[in-house]
């Protein structure tokens, strides 16, 4: 479960792996999209403060600092797959429904929705426990 400051909050009886919040695991995941065609577009990068500052109302000299801590951890994290896997469960099926949401506006900010970038959505899913029908909705849906 997400609080209002963000920080993803245990169920009874869970423990949480590390200080980790929604803002990190958003920042992340958009990274990872942006990351999954090989470069992020000036375009890409611009979408993903305005998405952050806009959700969470911080200024995007703070989003970007999250932004730049992701490609970090993307780089660092041999299994960054497992660590997110492993804090999405305590989000709930309508705050994963709109990180794919914003992953898509992201792939679309360029204007261009590469393959690799939709193979990283997909994944992104997976991680995520998303149903196919809930990402296949969000694809419908579109970026708008």
């Amino acid at each position: 479960m997400i609080d209002k400051s963000g920080e993803v909050s245990p169920s009874a009886g869970e423990t949480r792996p590390g200080a980790y919040d929604e803002r990190d695991l958003l920042a992340t995941l958009l990274v990872f999209v942006a990351k999954g065609d090989g470069t992020i577009a000036r375009e890409e990068t611009d979408a993903m403060i305005a998405l952050l500052s806009r959700q969470f109302d911080i200024r995007g000299a703070e989003a970007m600092e999250r932004l730049t801590a992701a490609v970090m951890a993307l780089a660092d994290d041999p299994d960054i797959a497992r660590t997110l896997r492993s804090l999405s469960r305590f989000l709930d099926p309508a705050q994963k429904r709109e990180m794919i949401r914003k992953m898509i506006v992201v792939a679309d900010a360029d204007g261009v929705q590469d393959a690799k970038e939709l193979e990283v959505i997909h994944l992104a899913a997976r991680i995520l426990n998303m149903p196919e029908s809930d990402v296949a909705m969000a694809f419908r849906a579109g970026s708008g």
